[in-house]
C-alpha cells in the first residue's frame, strides 16, 4: 500500500496544500492524521475520486466529437 503526503496529493489534483489539509480536516477526502502530519492512502484516494468521477457522470464519458 502506498501512503501519500499533503504535497503528493496537492500536485496530484493541482490545488494548495491549504485546500488538501482543509479537505482532510472536514472529512471530505480519505486521509489518516498520524501525529501532527496528514497522510492519505492511493487506493482510498483513487476509489474517492473514481466514485466522485462516477457521480458527475464523468467516467468513461467520452468526448463531444471522438471515437
Amino acid at each position: 500500500m502506498k501512503i501519500l503526503t499533503v504535497d503528493e496529493v496537492a500536485r496530484l489534483f493541482k490545488l494548495t496544500r491549504v485546500t488538501i489539509y482543509r479537505m482532510a480536516k472536514a472529512g471530505d477526502i480519505p486521509a489518516l492524521k498520524m501525529g501532527r502530519v496528514w497522510r492519505f492512502p492511493e487506493s482510498a484516494i483513487e476509489a474517492w475520486l473514481s466514485e466522485k468521477m462516477q457521480a458527475k457522470g464523468l467516467q468513461g464519458a467520452k468526448r463531444k466529437g471522438s471515437s
